[in-house]
Formats: structure tokens, C-alpha cells, sequence
């Protein structure tokens, strides 16, 4: 009997407490003493992993770009299911192998985007250079309902604003390390950071050029990761650099322009890593700048897709924004959902059933001022 209980609890807290965790580390900032749970969480996941699934971790470092390539392809198979209607056969059971697997196969989600179009240049714009990090995110998911990349969305801003973006080479097999980091993956995470960092300081000219980063949590990853780096050759390359997340980027390229607001209603949900870089505020006056009427959800908050958490365990992403997303269901139809990570995104489309895109699509129609 005590064995038993003893298998019980262990499974309860599994869930509850190590599986359901999106170690997203806001709860630091809720706490009196600064304590990040989701530190803790990584260990017991890191303790918990066997030599095959690290063996695994390993083998999608060294072919990640076959990897994207792969979900591009099963996002694309995605969206062909819903346009011939099989999302309806499909849903319950994939629900079921998602719980019969123990939520190592992801549930069905209606609101995962196609596979993204692979950018067309790895040069964007003329002037002022910098070097463009496009996260594996944008590099894997489309941006919006319709079939476009974000990086060149980003490209067609830097053409207006004067200002040259290069996209480094062999960057689709680097990462910023998150999707190890969050699952506990330590020497995964560690060859992935070595391979990017080496990368970006080279593509950086040893950190005189400024790294543009589109995708929130990415950036914070990239700011934070020196606590984290044991090799001291990469600890030096990584401190010499500058890593500039999309908001302020964007925000700085707009600051002095006159054109109009668009007549466009948009709702905003800052990332948990807009929230920890203090760039809440700064989105918000962004998009003011762009839209004529901005809001802002009272109880906005995380999202909890973690990456694939949301697509893992659903019910996750769906008790995170249940109160933000009750508070986005009660605004017109028409705002327009804007953030700044696309996994973020569809953790809010599949809350509130409203179409979350990046804040860069605001910013690129509010220069060229399409209506």
C-alpha cells in the first residue's frame, strides 16, 4: 500500500507539478524574494531524462535543419486536413493518443499556422548594417494566416527605414537554446549554445554590429544565458555582443516618423519575456503610435504554450488565459491580436479565438500606410 502511494503521489506531482510548469520564470517577479520555480523545474526534468531521450536531445542539435524542415512539412499537412475538412475526424482522435501517450504526442490544434515560406534573401534594405537573428520559431511557423515570412516582413521594414539587415549564414542550424533550456536538456542546450554564439560572433564582426532578435522570449534567452555558459571562450564572445529584441528595434525605427495612426483596433499580450525585459510599456506606446485604438487586457499574463507545452497539454494554455482570454472575447470583433512570439500567438488564438500576428505587421502597415 505504501509503495503504491508512494507511485501515486509521484504521478500526481508529475503532472502537476513538473509537466504543467512553463518555466517561463514569471513567477519570479511575483515573489517576495525573487525565486524562480522554473529553475527548479528544469533540474527535476533534467534528473528525470534517460540516456535514450538525451541521445535524442543530441541528434536534433546535429540535424536541426532537417528538424524545421520536418515540422514545416507536418504543419502543411495541417493545413491541407482543415481545407478538405478532416479536422473534424481527426480531433478526438488525436486528443486521445495525446493523453494515451501521456502527452508526448500533441493534441490536435486547429490554430497552428501553415509551415513558414522560406525567406527570400539574407540581405534586407541599404544603410546602417545589422545583423538579423530570425528564431526557429519564424523559421518553422508561417506569420499569419496567409502564407508569409516574417523575416520578410521585417526585410520590407528595414528597406523603408534605410537600415541593412543581414541574415548570417548557416543560421536555420542554430537556435537560441530555449526548447532544450525549458525541457532539461543541459548538454543539448550547451552544444546548441556554443554553435549559435561562435555564429552570431562572427556574423556580429566579434560583437560590433547589433543583433536584432524578432521574437521576444528568444531575446531574453540570448540576454540571460551568461549565467549558464561554463566555457569561458564562449562566456567572452557572448559578452561582447548586443542583442536588441524586435520591440525597442522596432520602436527606435519609428520614433521620429509622422504618419498617420491606422484606423485599426488592436489588442496586445506581452510575452512573459516582454514583461521580465520591462518592455510592456514600450509595446504599448508602439502601437498606440500605429493603431488608433490599443488594448491592453487587464489580467494579461502568460499564455503557458511554452513553446510545444500548449500543444502538449492544452488544458495548460487554456486555465493560463482563461481570464485574459474572457477579457479579449468581450472586445469588437475587430481588434487585431498583436505579440511578439508566434508560439505565443497561437497559445492566444487558442484561448480567445482571435487572430493573434507579430507587432511587426502593425508596424510595416503603419509605414506604407496600407488601410
Amino acid at each position: 500500500n505504501s509503495d503504491q502511494r508512494r507511485f501515486d503521489l509521484i504521478k500526481a506531482y508529475n503532472y502537476k507539478g513538473t509537466d504543467t510548469c512553463a518555466v517561463d520564470g514569471l513567477c519570479e517577479t511575483a515573489c517576495p524574494v525573487n525565486i524562480n520555480t522554473g529553475n527548479f523545474i528544469k533540474e527535476l526534468r533534467f534528473d528525470a531524462h534517460s540516456p535514450l531521450q538525451n541521445r535524442i536531445a543530441d541528434w536534433t542539435v546535429n540535424h536541426f535543419v532537417g528538424l524545421q524542415k520536418f515540422i514545416r512539412v507536418l504543419l502543411n499537412i495541417q493545413q491541407l486536413a482543415k481545407y478538405f475538412g478532416l479536422h473534424f475526424l481527426l480531433g478526438k482522435p488525436m486528443q486521445m493518443i495525446n493523453k494515451w501517450t501521456n502527452h508526448v504526442i500533441p493534441a490536435w490544434n486547429s490554430k497552428l499556422p501553415a509551415g513558414a515560406r522560406v525567406r527570400s534573401q539574407e540581405v534586407y534594405g541599404s544603410g546602417k548594417p545589422h545583423v538579423y537573428y530570425t528564431s526557429c520559431i519564424n523559421r518553422t511557423f508561417n506569420a499569419t494566416g496567409k502564407k508569409v515570412s516574417l523575416t520578410d516582413i521585417i526585410g520590407q521594414i528595414a528597406a523603408i527605414c534605410d537600415i541593412q539587415l543581414i541574415v548570417p549564414e548557416r543560421v536555420d542550424e542554430t537556435c537560441c537554446g530555449t526548447p532544450y533550456s525549458s525541457k532539461g536538456f543541459k548538454a543539448a542546450y550547451t552544444k546548441m549554445v556554443t554553435r549559435t554564439i561562435t555564429m552570431l560572433y562572427d556574423a556580429s564582426h566579434q560583437g560590433e554590429l547589433p543583433i536584432i532578435v524578432d521574437t521576444s522570449p528568444c531575446t531574453y534567452q540570448f540576454e540571460t544565458m551568461g549565467d549558464y555558459i561554463t566555457d569561458e571562450q564562449i562566456l567572452t564572445m557572448w559578452k561582447k555582443m548586443k542583442f536588441v529584441d524586435i520591440i525597442p528595434f522596432l520602436h527606435d525605427l519609428i520614433r521620429e516618423r509622422d504618419e498617420k495612426p491606422l484606423d485599426r483596433e488592436v489588442v496586445l499580450h506581452p510575452t512573459c519575456s516582454t514583461q521580465k525585459m520591462d518592455q510592456v510599456e514600450l509595446m504599448v506606446k508602439m502601437a498606440r503610435k500605429c493603431a488608433k485604438i490599443v488594448y491592453l487586457p487587464e489580467d494579461y499574463g502568460c499564455c503557458a504554450f511554452a513553446g510545444d507545452r500548449g500543444m502538449l497539454i492544452p488544458e495548460l494554455t487554456a486555465s493560463a488565459t482563461r481570464k485574459e482570454a474572457e477579457q479579449v472575447r468581450q472586445l469588437p470583433v475587430t481588434a487585431q491580436g498583436i505579440s511578439t512570439s508566434r508560439t505565443c500567438e497561437v497559445g492566444m488564438m487558442s484561448s480567445s479565438d482571435r487572430a493573434y500576428e507579430s507587432i511587426a505587421l502593425l508596424v510595416r502597415d503603419y509605414l506604407i500606410q496600407v488601410k
